[in-house]
């Protein structure tokens, strides 16, 4: 589809996670729904191209029915439009590299590796003007930072790959597109006071996230890896997340998930953003009581019947068989977290919760064993990686 006017148009989305669990129960039913609606928007919408910006997948080595749902997804897409693809950092970058093969001189784009950033860009010619696209796939600079001739962070990563995109855009007088998959400078992360939730922590060489200024040079960034839809910059470059597909974590129960429709203009440059909402197949909500008979007797919650389902209770009501109990009324309640406080081997007071996230748990453990900052983001993530697997592996 070539361009005709002054205006390019993008399907922009990102984080679908297919595969992922939510406490051990499979979510791959409503992705499918979900998908489906972003397949006939694009049919609806008909986008000059779909960029689909990382975390495809949930772990580097899905499940069947996960790859089955993923590359027909992929593939129906690129029946409207061409389709450019870059791994997230919950995907693995030798399985999209292998794709590659399959899928060139096509209507699927995928760059997979940081040193054919140039090499593997998409290039439109319009009558308004040209426009490149470069995909940045996620990495780890301490892999990386030898073949790009840089330092081992994140900064210097990127502000090379952007000094090879600058010099290869210049020479064809095109407007500028990258497309990646970290954290901005600015961005907001999932849980109201900072709670990550699935958004698992990317760290370069010590830095958690990088400015919008280390993409100078580029007119438009579409990102994936934060889950809530938002637009961090809307100039110089405008700096966009589309979100996840779906409510992944307890603590994203309040967002609006949605898919992003760019009308990126030629001549200026300027982009406008729609997000378009997409209509979840089921609700969440986290619940609280005294007891389990009090929330069970809750009409307010009525609503949430249907619902994914978090409670939390006091610690008096551990033991009380609360899981199946509140399962009668609420199906879909997967976790309940007790709460109060314990008194600790110093004799100081400090808050359990009990049903936590397996992240909080960890952190817990390490810190009780080992003393206070033994946590490291390492050891936490050698837990939680661990239970993801086992997870998948129970609902597969």
């Amino acid at each position: 589809m070539g361009l005709s006017a002054r205006f390019m148009r993008f399907l922009h989305t990102a984080d679908w996670h297919i595969g992922k669990t939510l406490h051990g129960r499979s979510l791959l039913d409503e992705q499918e729904q979900v998908i489906e609606q972003i397949i006939a928007l694009a049919h609806d919408r008909t986008p000059d191209v779909i960029v689909i910006a990382g975390d495809l997948f949930d772990h580097p080595s899905p499940g069947a029915d996960a790859q089955k749902l993923c590359y027909s997804a992929i593939r129906r897409l690129s029946a409207v439009s061409p389709v450019v693809i870059i791994p997230g950092n919950h995907d693995a970058a030798g399985r999209f590299k292998a794709l590659e093969a399959l899928v060139d001189g096509g209507r699927i784009h995928i760059t997979s590796r940081v040193d054919e950033v140039v090499e593997r860009a998409y290039h439109i010619d319009g009558e308004e003007g040209k426009v490149s696209i470069y995909g940045i796939p996620y990495t780890s600079p301490n892999n990386v930072h030898r073949l790009l001739d840089c330092e081992a962070n994140h900064n210097s990563v990127v502000t090379t790959l952007m000094e090879k995109i600058r010099g290869d855009a210049e020479g064809s007088g095109s407007r500028v597109v990258v497309i990646a998959h970290l954290f901005i400078e600015g961005g907001e992360l999932t849980g109201a006071d900072g709670d990550r939730g699935s958004e698992r922590t990317i760290e370069y060489g010590g830095i958690h996230d990088i400015s919008a200024d280390f993409f100078d040079g580029s007119d438009l960034l579409l990102l994936g890896h934060l889950h809530r839809p938002q637009t961090v910059r809307d100039q110089g470059p405008t700096t966009h997340y589309s979100g996840s597909i779906l409510r992944y974590s307890f603590s994203e129960a309040s967002h609006r998930k949605s898919t992003s429709v760019i009308e990126f203009d030629l001549t200026t440059g300027e982009s406008s953003i729609e997000k378009v909402p997409i209509e979840l197949p089921c609700g969440m909500a986290r619940l609280k009581g005294k007891s389990v008979d009090e929330v069970l007797a809750n009409d307010a919650y009525t609503e949430h019947e249907g619902s994914w389902v978090e409670v939390r209770l006091p610690l008096s009501q551990r033991g009380k068989n609360a899981l199946v109990r509140l399962q009668q009324r609420f199906r879909k309640c997967v976790n309940v977290i007790f709460e109060g406080p314990i008194v600790l081997a110093s004799g100081g007071i400090a808050p359990v919760n009990e049903g936590a996230s397996i992240g909080d748990k960890a952190t817990a453990f390490f810190e009780s064993v080992a003393g206070k900052g033994s946590a490291t983001k390492s050891r936490v993530e050698v837990v939680t990686d661990a239970d993801e697997r086992i997870r998948s592996r129970g609902s597969a």
